[in-house]
């Protein structure tokens, strides 16, 4: 994409049926959606089918955030690990019939087996990353992993967790840049400097500095100023999805102005 785009991620009404979701996002100002694959809002055939018209009606754009709840890719145990990738898998292929530009994924997270069997969870990390990235290339869809925050255990928060990361995985994966969660890391201009090569989405929400809130935009610590000088700066050409569960609206309007 050429230009600065103002998304919206569906996480704001996830407690919302998805008929519901559908009149949600129909009123806001957006050309780009980020659909949340979990919850009530669980891809389907003939979901797909009906954002395949809401998109053509409206000219709406779709990504799609890979479900979360209960799920870590680099669990140790290969009957929970294999109905994870499959879930995942279902996922990306419901993607890459919604035509979706990224599909964001959550690396896995560390497990109490990880004291006992250093780098465990670590290798289990990779080999789903590429199980799922091989998946992908065969359906079509761009895969981009997301930095989290040092308040959850992740086994990707920092910058130099992702630097070993893709020494590691020696291929070409992108990037989902949440600003959230690297102002919780302190390491917002880091992730911009040391990965603009990599960065081709951004997730914008507030928060303290220490708890992952996704409050609005402004309405935590975060200086947004300075981070879309910060954007700007690095290059960045593409869409940065408001991924806010509250003040949503406002958060879209005040992103746009800072950056557009």
């Amino acid at each position: 994409m050429a230009d600065l785009e103002v998304g919206l991620s569906t996480l704001f009404c996830l407690g919302e049926r998805f008929e519901r979701m559908l009149k949600l996002i129909e009123g806001f100002d957006v050309s780009f959606v980020e659909l949340v694959d979990d919850g009530y809002h669980e891809l389907s055939e003939e979901r797909v089918r009906v954002l395949r018209r809401l998109a053509e009606a409206k000219g709406i754009r779709y990504g799609v955030h890979t479900p979360f709840a209960g799920v870590n890719i680099a669990t140790p145990i290969r009957e929970i690990r294999e109905a994870t990738l499959n879930r995942l898998k279902r996922s990306i292929t419901n993607a890459s019939q919604l035509d979706c530009e990224v599909w964001v994924l959550h690396p896995g997270l560390h497990t109490a087996l990880d004291r006992f069997y250093p780098n465990l969870d670590w290798r289990m990390n990779l080999e789903a990353v590429e199980a799922l990235m091989e998946h992908a290339e065969e359906v079509g869809v761009t895969i981009s992993i997301e930095n989290t925050p040092i308040c959850i255990p992740f086994i990707l928060r920092t910058v130099e967790h992702f630097k070993k990361f893709y020494v590691d995985l020696k291929r070409d994966l992108k990037m989902t840049l949440d600003i959230g969660h690297a102002h919780i890391n302190g390491e917002i201009r880091e992730f911009f400097s040391e990965f603009r090569d990599k960065i081709i989405y951004i997730h914008a929400h507030d928060n303290d500095g220490e708890r992952d809130l996704h409050q609005g935009i402004g309405y935590g610590t975060i200086d947004w100023h300075k981070t879309a000088q910060a954007i700007k700066n690095s290059g960045f050409r593409g869409t940065i999805t408001v991924e806010s569960v509250e003040h949503v609206e406002e958060s879209v309007k005040r992103l746009k102005n800072l950056l557009l």
